[in-house]
C-alpha cells in the first residue's frame, strides 16, 4: 500500500497503539528530525552533509550539530525503522514510513511557519 507521497504503509494501521503513536510525536519533537523526515519525502534519499549544510547557525558549532545528528538523531530515527543510513556513502533513504506521517510532516510545517517570527528558518 502506498502513502501520499509513494511510501510503503504497513497493513495494520488502523490499530496502531498509543504507545506507537505517542513514539511519533516523539520523534517528530526535534527540528533535525523533522528535517531529515521532510527531505525523505521531499526526495526519498539525502545525504548526512546536505542537512549540516541546511540546519548550521551561527548560535550552534557545526560540531555540535554533527555530533548530535550521527549521535542521537539518526540512530533514533534508524532504530524505528522510518529511516536507513548508509556510513559509507552518507546517505539516508526512507524506510517503512507508518500510515499519516506524511500528514503529521505536513502540519508541522504548517506548524512551524505560523509559529516562528518572520524571517525564521522553516522545515
Amino acid at each position: 500500500m502506498s502513502g501520499e507521497s509513494g511510501h510503503r504503509e504497513t497493513g495494520d494501521d488502523t490499530q496502531r497503539t498509543s504507545a506507537e503513536v505517542d513514539q511519533l510525536f516523539d520523534l517528530l519533537r526535534d527540528p533535525y528530525r523533522r528535517l531529515v523526515l521532510a527531505r525523505l519525502q521531499q526526495h526519498g534519499r539525502v545525504s548526512v552533509e546536505r542537512i549540516l549544510n541546511e540546519r548550521r547557525r551561527g548560535d550552534e558549532s557545526a560540531r555540535d550539530l554533527e555530533v548530535s545528528l550521527y549521535h542521537v538523531h539518526l540512530p533514533k530515527l534508524e532504530d524505528t525503522g522510518l529511516i536507513e543510513y548508509d556510513e559509507r556513502s552518507g546517505e539516508i533513504v526512507d524506510g517503512n514510513w507508518p500510515s499519516g506521517l506524511d500528514r503529521l510532516l505536513a502540519t508541522a510545517r504548517e506548524l512551524d511557519a505560523g509559529l516562528l517570527p518572520p524571517g525564521s528558518e522553516t522545515v
